[in-house]
């Protein structure tokens, strides 16, 4: 028996050796090849630093993989003509007319404040809302009242539109893409922080149908978008704020007027826009998803793609907000999107659950992972950088033709040079370059490269490819062929040893 198992051992080995000096790797071979212990040491040597190395280099090799790394790619795209933003167009104080005004005082006298001495030191408004800085915080605070005022469900849309800024008072030009901006294209809307806002370019008319959009098609601040306006106010007494806000959009996503530019009166300001296309690579490159299906059963992210066309995580993080404050306060912040049909946050008792709220969503919680099941992060989107310059506006003979222009069109509108020249103001909006820019991420190392990189490594300091695996099968195959060959001589010779008893 004894003999047997060491023939075996004898094949076994033999035919391991045979397929190590025919082996396509390097090294093996000259180990058991040559006689001489000195070669034999200095090949075993030279084997273990090259596996060592390629052991070490194919590890860093599936790390830098696993990072998931991502290669910048920026391209410019000549589109002549381009597509001008949208824009809107508010004046950063919400009460601006006669009725406005009327509108305020009402709400004043509700908290037992008369006129703008009283406002400065209500006691009823420092005790509700305490601060180390009363006065100015007095106004913050009656105007927020004020605002939430103007939100509620009771009032009209013609109402809103009587107390606030109004086009036609207020705007003495309006060009775009080179021709007159028409009333039709001008879209009113009522903005939660601004109030009465108007539109241009949105894609849309007031009553919903697709308008066309506006494009510049040379460059140069006269292709583009040039307004003009006085912002002349009589009922100022009671005015929180100065100055148009413009916001610049993409017209398939929803105006954030928060992100809006300040335009103050006396100059000419140059808005030069650059159109940005951002892609990003999605999950585990980032963290954007660009596969929402898990998300369409949420009524956050429901709500989110009826406030636009396309899903932005910015709108998704305030009807988040919306919805945890309505579970907290049962009442709803109308400067936020409306989530569900619930009264607004009005009485003092639900003005101190706001507070508390917002503190602790904002600055408590980690918003992110709060809405985390709600709002995913948008691979895909479209935004407007821009620059700024101005000049003093307007001359002595541009006053004059302002002047002459509004007597032509009201000729109750006599108002002082002098008036026109400390109120009125300019925005030109223009590309300078007829081109947008595309920022797109790439993979570094996609699946492709990590096994060509290890193929190179283990050819490099080995020898090995993909072929020389299918070696690892052949000396398994023939391991197998020899001890079924062995198996099979043992039982003939039993048999044959029974057959001779």
């Amino acid at each position: 028996m004894n003999q047997k198992n060491e023939k075996l051992g004898k094949t076994l080995k033999n035919t391991f050796q045979d397929w190590i000096l025919d082996s396509t790797s390097h090294g093996f071979p000259k180990i058991f090849k040559t006689n001489r212990i000195t070669l034999k040491i200095i090949w075993t040597l030279c084997l273990c630093v090259c596996i060592g190395l390629c052991a070490y280099l194919v590890t860093r090799s599936i790390t830098d993989y696993l990072q998931y790394d991502v290669t910048t790619i920026i391209r410019k795209t000549t589109e002549i003509p381009i597509e001008l933003p949208a824009i809107s167009i508010c004046h950063n104080e919400m009460f601006l007319t006669q009725s406005g005004r009327d509108f305020l005082l009402k709400t004043m006298n509700q908290i037992k404040i008369s006129n703008s001495d009283d406002i400065l030191n209500s006691s009823f408004l420092e005790y509700i809302f305490p601060s180390k800085y009363q006065e100015s915080w007095n106004l913050e605070n009656l105007d927020y009242i004020g605002r939430i005022n103007a939100l509620s469900y009771n009032l009209t849309n013609s109402i809103r539109k009587s107390i606030g800024f109004s086009l036609s008072d207020f705007m003495n030009s309006c060009y775009a893409g080179g021709s007159f901006c028409k009333d039709e294209d001008l879209v009113w809307y009522f903005d939660a922080a601004l109030g009465s806002c108007y539109l241009l370019n949105s894609g849309k008319f007031e009553n919903g149908s697709s308008n066309s959009i506006f494009k510049q098609n040379n460059v140069g601040l006269y292709y583009g978008y040039r307004l003009e306006f006085l912002d002349l106010n009589k009922w100022d007494d009671l005015n929180f704020y100065k100055g148009l806000k413009i916001t610049l959009y993409d017209h398939k996503t929803k105006v954030n007027t928060l992100r809006g530019i300040d335009i103050p009166s006396q100059f000419q300001t140059n808005i030069v826009i650059k159109k940005r296309k951002f892609k990003k690579m999605p999950i585990p490159y980032s963290e954007c998803i660009n596969d929402h299906s898990n998300f369409k059963s949420s009524d956050i992210y429901q709500a989110t793609l009826n406030e636009s066309e396309i899903y932005s995580q910015d709108i998704c993080y305030r009807v988040c907000y919306q919805a945890f404050l309505i579970s907290k306060c049962k009442c709803a912040d109308p400067n936020r999107p409306f989530f569900k049909p619930v009264e607004s946050c009005w009485s003092w008792e639900q003005f101190g659950c706001v507070y508390e709220v917002f503190n602790e969503f904002f600055f408590i919680f980690d918003i992110k992972e709060k809405c985390s099941n709600h709002c995913p992060l948008e691979c895909e989107k479209t935004e407007y950088d821009y620059s700024l310059s101005f000049t003093n506006f307007p001359t002595d003979l541009q006053a004059k033709a302002i002047h002459k222009s509004l007597l032509k069109r009201n000729s109750s509108k006599n108002y002082t040079l002098d008036e026109i020249k400390k109120n009125s103001l300019q925005i030109n909006i223009y590309y300078d370059q007829l081109m947008y820019e595309t920022i797109e991420e790439t993979s570094k190392m996609e699946l492709v490269d990590l096994i060509s990189n290890i193929g190179g490594l283990l050819g490099l300091f080995i020898g090995i490819s993909i072929l020389s695996f299918a070696e690892l099968i052949e000396i398994f195959i023939e391991i197998l062929f020899v001890l079924y060959e062995y198996k099979k001589r043992s039982l003939s010779t039993k048999i044959e040893h029974q057959e001779n008893i």
